[in-house]
């Protein structure tokens, strides 16, 4: 049967002499090396990409009765949220003044 090695955790997780590199780095220039290499293998993917990848599609114009329907479903739904807004605007004010009318009322009472 082979050897086992009793490897508990907290000494699978202690640093090792002679493993691996000592750098001695604190951990904000890591961060933002780290960052700096990251963008700059972005860049060089969108670079790549760019250069084989061509975009012969231009944006097309619409056709006219495509773009006075849309402009007429555009004055439509904006007449209809201004109606919308101008009957919550109403309907607030009247509760606030039927409110306010209450509570002045209720005050003179109480103060005679």
């Amino acid at each position: 049967m082979a050897p086992t090695t009793s490897l508990t955790p907290p000494h699978i997780f202690t640093k090792r002499d002679g493993a691996g590199l000592d750098l001695s780095i604190s951990a904000w220039p890591s961060i933002l090396l780290i960052i700096a290499i990251a963008g700059f293998v972005m860049v060089m993917i969108y670079a790549i990409a760019r250069f084989w990848v061509k975009q012969d599609d231009p944006v097309k114009e619409l056709p006219a009765a495509q773009a006075d329907y849309m402009r007429e479903v555009r004055a439509r739904n904006l007449d209809g949220l201004m109606a919308e807004a101008a009957s919550a605007r109403y309907r607030r004010e009247s509760t606030r003044t039927d409110t306010q009318s209450y509570v002045s009322a209720a005050g003179l009472s109480e103060r005679k």
